[in-house]
């Protein structure tokens, strides 16, 4: 049997965003690389556009960044250090607060998302309905904000 497999990735609005905060930092670095560079400091030039080389590394792998549930799992994929937590071994879900975003943990990994997700009430009601289908709901751990606790684990919000 084929497992269904939902993907969550970050909204066009957050993209270009990021867009913007690229334009912002890397264009004064290429200035800055060009004004040295016309001033014989060849160095500090090379060195500037290496620095704006990486911050669209950083950019890039930022926007490549995505979360897929399947029946049994959650992965996040992206670049750098890609994990999977299975449902069964998650030991607490935080439902966000004032200062962070929402989070999925077992023992050893953590899986971050937040906000800026397409569907990112969808993602977490998905979430927690998957984890309340391979085992019992009251061993996990829920943390953050109380509001959306009792939004997010409702008989309602699950469908029942």
């Amino acid at each position: 049997m084929e497992q269904e497999v939902k993907e969550f990735s970050l909204r066009t609005k957050s993209k270009w965003g990021m867009f913007f905060l690229f334009s912002l930092v890397g264009g004064p670095m290429l200035y800055a690389a060009y004004l040295n560079y016309n001033v014989g400091e060849t160095l500090f030039a090379v060195l500037m556009v290496i620095l704006f080389l990486l911050w669209a590394g950083v950019i890039i792998i930022a926007v490549g960044f995505k979360i897929k549930l399947t029946d049994t799992s959650i992965h996040r994929q992206g670049l750098i250090s890609p994990s999977i937590i299975d449902f069964a071994d998650i030991k607490s879900i935080h439902f966000g607060s004032t200062l962070s975003n929402f989070y999925v943990e077992s023992d050893d990994k953590k899986i971050h998302f937040g906000k800026d997700f397409d569907d990112h009430e969808k993602l977490l009601n998905n979430i927690v309905a998957h984890v309340n289908r391979v085992k019992d709901i009251d061993k996990v751990k829920f943390l953050g904000d109380a509001e959306n606790i009792q939004k997010y684990t409702s008989p309602i919000a699950q469908g029942e």
